[in-house]
């Protein structure tokens, strides 16, 4: 076994021959040089990823400060420790510029000297565990709500003084915790959170307010117009649902464009009621612009979709310009034209429910209904987990239905530039090309191709690029 295991096939020489793996752990540049990262002999899996430790080392020791470091997960939490005396709020925002969100750790331990084995090696057992301390912990909660509230956060983190105005992920707080402080939430209070109430309120104090509304929390992360950033000077983002109808999504994308950029995530009608949904796009697109409108009442406007929201995305742009509007920014993340589709097969339940495994971030194993979807949506530490089955429901209903609407569609130009990102890794697809818009838009296409399969289009190690690219306009 050990010997298959270093000696894999070769996928370049003859049959039989094989290559050794050597445990070395590298990359190739954007300019074609080969940077050495470390070892793979530390690979772990937390939350359903696999992470190369001696990749997060070797982004440690690249920080200011930093002398040596190594990472080790500790619990439900990536851990760095780091000598040379660096800040660790200062490693933390630079590793944030430069890794994917999931191998940020979410504590930083200052060490004198790493604790070394009798014959010199980094004895790993012996490593600090870190204190997840609260920085608030001066004011004592409000009322009896807050002390409830705050007694959890400690519980689900594994923190040691944490205050009212503490805020969950800054105290290292995951998706996977989450869920988890949603369900002791509605166990001692009986309050019906979803993951958005955490988005909209992070503090044990801001919860406990929004709890008294309880209208706000059963519906906040489902509504019409999500407010993923409403402050910074930038002219705000819309970003338009996938086929799903949800624009969680672009969380990470908007933690990437910076405090200065206000996002807002524009989600499909239907999400909380059973009332009839949009009978073609335009019309959908129509109500998206009222929505748009009520927040920014003139242009220029910035728009961005990914998959399905692309097209609704074009056609939001396409009715402002007619109604002498301008748009600054028509962004297009893997979306192609409605055409494109119209011979395909119309998606079915199961494709629904793919899709939705999909949005968590999970490829469909043995799922054969929704509630094994729902099972394993919780079982991976999903923010959907946390949907009733009524909206996850809902959500396999919307799919179809979007996909429907999208082989109905009948494009008009949109007078302008486009900024295109294409899901570059292999695909049966091969006819789906940027080059499909062209007799629905004007102006340029500029193309930026990205290593990954369209599902993958918005995970964190990507959407650094599309943010980059979308805040340089």
């Amino acid at each position: 076994e050990l010997t298959a295991e270093r000696f894999v096939p070769d996928p370049f020489g003859a049959p039989g021959s094989r290559m050794y793996r050597t445990g070395d752990l590298a990359r190739w540049t954007d300019q074609g040089e080969v940077e050495y990262l470390g070892r793979t002999d530390h690979q772990v899996k937390l939350r359903g990823q696999r992470i190369e430790l001696g990749e997060i080392e070797a982004a440690l020791t690249g920080c200011t400060r930093v002398d040596a470091a190594c990472a080790a997960v500790v619990g439900d939490h990536l851990v760095g420790y780091v000598t040379g005396g660096p800040d660790p709020d200062t490693v933390r925002a630079e590793l944030a510029r430069t890794l994917p969100d999931h191998m940020v750790p979410s504590a930083i331990v200052p060490l004198d000297a790493f604790p070394l084995s009798p014959n010199g090696k980094l004895d790993r057992k012996q490593l600090p565990a870190p204190v997840f301390a609260g920085r608030s912990a001066a004011r004592r909660p409000a009322n009896a709500r807050e002390e409830t509230l705050t007694r959890l956060f400690a519980e689900v983190l594994d923190a040691t003084g944490v205050g009212p105005d503490d805020a969950f992920f800054d105290l290292g707080g995951t998706s996977l915790l989450a869920v988890r402080l949603v369900a002791r939430v509605r166990e001692e209070l009986g309050a019906e959170l979803t993951i958005g109430s955490l988005f909209r309120a992070p503090t044990p104090a801001a919860l406990a307010a929004r709890i008294d509304d309880t209208a706000a929390v059963s519906t906040d992360a489902l509504d019409a117009v999500l407010p993923l950033r409403t402050e910074g000077r930038r002219p705000p983002l819309f970003a338009v649902h996938p086929a799903g109808g949800l624009s969680w999504c672009y969380a990470g994308l908007t933690a990437r464009l910076g405090p200065d950029q206000p996002v807002y995530g524009i989600q499909a009608p239907g999400l909380t009621s059973d009332g009839p949904l949009p009978d073609t796009l335009w019309e959908q697109a129509a109500d998206y612009v009222e929505r748009i409108r009520r927040i920014q009442p003139r242009g220029p406007y910035r728009l961005l979709g990914w998959s399905v929201g692309g097209i609704l995305a074009h056609s939001v742009a396409v009715l402002l310009q007619e109604a002498g509007d301008e748009v600054a920014v028509l962004a297009l993340l893997d979306a192609f034209p409605a055409e494109q589709w119209r011979d395909r097969p119309a998606p079915e339940e199961g494709d629904a429910l793919t899709a939705v495994l999909r949005m968590a971030g999970v490829e469909r194993g043995t799922e054969r209904d929704r509630a094994d979807v729902l099972a394993t949506l919780r079982d991976a530490g999903s923010p959907l987990a946390g949907l009733r089955d009524a909206t996850l429901s809902r959500i396999v209903d919307i799919v179809p239905h979007h996909a429907r609407l999208m082989r109905e569609h009948v494009h008009r130009r949109y007078e302008g530039d486009v900024l295109f990102f294409t899901a570059a890794a292999p695909r049966a697809e091969d006819w789906l090309t940027k080059e499909a818009w062209r007799p629905h838009v004007t102006g340029t296409i500029t193309d930026h191709a990205l290593p990954c399969t369209h599902p993958e289009m918005l995970r964190s190690e990507h959407v650094a690029r599309i943010a980059d690219a979308v805040a340089r306009i």
